[in-house]
């Protein structure tokens, strides 16, 4: 049976605007909750996703934690009553879930770089951080190549680090220990005879704002490995072309077009990316993103 072009396309928008569905319900979800216990749990079980997934597939879409977002809309809504009601900064420190006005100043101050006893005396004029709306704009690219396999243990290594979410998400510090690598990257791939440069890392299942990641190559075994990537079932997604230019939209690509449409979650284990040695500005220059996966047709 031959499938016309443009009936896939009308088939995967439906799978994406599905998705965004259940993403802006649970926007919904956290709107009406912003003065009561949230928690990443709750969240991803209205949107049907795993936390992990969740959390991943929020970030990619609004370029912030979902954490950063709550925050922020809570202090906005808060600054709103400093300035419509009469009301106290310990009734309002309660309301959206801190443990005490301290905190809750701190807080406040962290994002408006002024207190709310300020507010309430001065009525200053506060940025409004609203409530997110989901809209998609798509344009016709390459269909994404990938397979799928499952991989006895891999072992890396190399030199290891911490991120925060908001650091992985902005790139720049990721980027630097790329470039601070580079020289001892060559000894390390002169040593164990490849071409090939990985980059790995997860986030911490107890502390999801913090990443833990590698820069190095592949190795033989155990005996040699920094790091030690249980095995698993991966999708290895082709990406081409100039890596500053192709690599965040592959990835953005994975998580909006590609995870919608399939029985498959992202599995929260370390995720890999690997570039051969040679111009990574080149049109033609190819690389590989590694991601764990984890079947989700037994909880349908």
């Amino acid at each position: 049976m031959k499938i016309e072009r443009g009936n896939v396309e009308r088939c995967l928008l439906d799978v994406i605007m599905i998705a965004l569905d259940t993403l802006s319900e649970s926007l919904r979800y956290i709107e009406e909750h912003l003065e009561d216990t949230l928690s990443l749990q709750s969240i991803a079980d209205v949107a049907h996703y795993s936390p992990f997934h969740y959390q991943r597939l929020f970030q990619m879409l609004t370029g912030q934690t979902l954490f950063d977002y709550i925050r922020n809309r809570r202090l906005s809504q808060a600054a709103r009553a400093l300035l419509t009601e009469q009301v106290k900064i310990i009734d309002l420190s309660l309301r959206y879930g801190y443990e005490s006005p301290e905190a809750f100043t701190r807080a406040f101050k962290k994002l408006y770089d002024v207190t709310p006893s300020q507010v309430k005396k001065e009525s200053l004029v506060l940025k409004y951080y609203p409530k997110l709306e989901i809209q998609v704009h798509l344009k016709a690219e390459e269909p994404l190549r990938y397979k799928i396999v499952d991989m006895d243990a891999l072992y890396l290594k190399g030199n290891q680090i911490t991120f925060t979410a908001n650091e992985i998400m902005e790139g720049k510090a990721y980027s630097m220990f790329w470039r601070k690598q580079k020289e001892p990257l060559k000894g390390l791939m002169k040593i164990h005879q490849t071409n090939l440069q990985v980059g790995a890392g997860a986030y911490r299942k107890e502390n999801p704002d913090l990443y833990d990641a590698i820069v190095g190559c592949f190795v033989k075994d155990e005996s040699q490995a920094d790091l030690i990537v249980p095995p698993t079932k991966w999708c290895v997604f082709y990406g081409k072309g100039p890596l500053q230019e192709t690599l965040h939209n592959l990835w953005s690509r994975i998580f909006l077009e590609w995870f919608p449409k399939t029985s498959f979650q992202h599995s929260g284990q370390t995720e890999i990316e690997i570039f051969p040695v040679g111009d990574s500005s080149s049109e033609q220059y190819t690389y590989e993103v590694w991601i764990p996966l984890r079947s989700v047709l037994h909880e349908i």
